[in-house]
């Protein structure tokens, strides 16, 4: 079967599971909550943490549901929590076995560029790992920029919140106000710990689950200081004014850093994306002439291995790049 055939066919099923899909029980459950009123999807809602109605706003296609059942049987035990606890950290609105599902068709659509662009089952197999990658790739990236919003909150939240505990708010009603005045993340995260709440978890344990699914430094020093004042008592708004004062001050120090180390962060970034730029473009204007790259075979010499020893150097001239300019605070 020509590469082409398995190109259509890919199309095909990528155009039945991104399009097909969709909440076909949205209009009954419209009449019958007209009916019923909406305690259901508002149990539901508390339960799932308000999931599972932004999944229904996304329109997320249930198809990829049940295309990732497949693979539900074939992972670890452990991959799906291991997946839904990086999914969680996103804020991305999937199931462990959707996101597979997408991986999936990743992996399939890139085995098939190779096959098709450069004729060749190396380049397929490269390609396909490239795919399979781009999903967590992506899922990384969303989880830094959320991470990133919520660490440009934090300040703000603090003084927000010692201010409510000098009006005379108790800490639970001061999350409250932060969860309806607060944008996501911030308040996304409250609401969560105000839902919890809700539900009979004590607020200690729902401080300590919100700093387990936000990797922030600065939430861990907020969350530790006030377990700690919960236990042995103390003025907590002064406490929380010391906090916005330290991450206020880490966070000059954090851009002085940033500004000094911003030339060796250009530097490689140009030099690490000049040979990938170049080889896109030379690909473009003269496939023949990239090609020998890929195709040349003589003696111990191979076309394939002198991309493997240049992407491993730039890997490693990454890696101390990197390890040279991030400075912690």
């Amino acid at each position: 079967m020509s590469p082409m055939i398995w190109l259509i066919i890919a199309a095909a099923v990528a155009a039945i599971f991104l399009l097909g899909g969709g909440d076909d029980s949205k209009d009954v459950k419209d009449r019958l909550n007209a009916f019923a009123g909406e305690m259901a999807d508002d149990e539901e809602a508390l339960l799932r943490g308000g999931e599972e109605e932004g999944r229904k706003k996304e329109g997320v296609p249930n198809v990829l549901a049940n295309m990732g059942k497949i693979f539900a049987n074939l992972t670890p035990a452990g991959a799906a929590s291991w997946l839904q606890e990086r999914l969680e950290k996103a804020d991305v609105l999937l199931r462990p076995n959707e996101f597979a599902a997408l991986a999936f068709l990743s992996v399939t659509l890139g085995c098939l560029f190779g096959l098709v662009w450069y004729k060749s089952k190396v380049a397929a197999g490269l390609f396909a790992v490239i795919g399979g990658c781009v999903p967590f790739i992506w899922l990384r990236l969303a989880a830094w920029r959320r991470l990133q919003l919520f660490n440009g909150q934090m300040l703000d939240t603090l003084l927000l919140l010692s201010n409510a505990v000098k009006a005379g708010y108790s800490l639970l009603q001061a999350m409250e106000m932060i969860a309806r005045e607060t944008p996501p993340p911030m308040g996304k995260e409250f609401q969560r710990v105000v839902r919890e709440t809700g539900l009979g978890v004590t607020v200690e344990d729902a401080l300590v689950n919100m700093k387990n699914r936000v990797p922030s430094d600065d939430l861990d020093l907020m969350v530790t200081v006030v377990l700690i004042q919960r236990q042995i008592g103390g003025n907590l708004s002064e406490i929380l004014d010391k906090i916005a004062h330290t991450i206020r001050e880490r966070s000059r120090i954090m851009g002085e850093i940033s500004t000094l180390t911003a030339q060796g962060k250009i530097s490689g970034a140009v030099i690490g994306g000049m040979p990938i730029g170049l080889g896109f473009i030379i690909s473009l204007i003269n496939p023949g002439y990239i090609n020998t790259l890929f195709t040349y075979n003589e003696g111990l010499i191979k076309g394939w291995y002198l991309i493997a020893v240049g992407v491993a150097l730039e890997l490693i001239g990454f890696f101390f790049i990197w390890k040279i300019i991030d400075i912690e605070v």
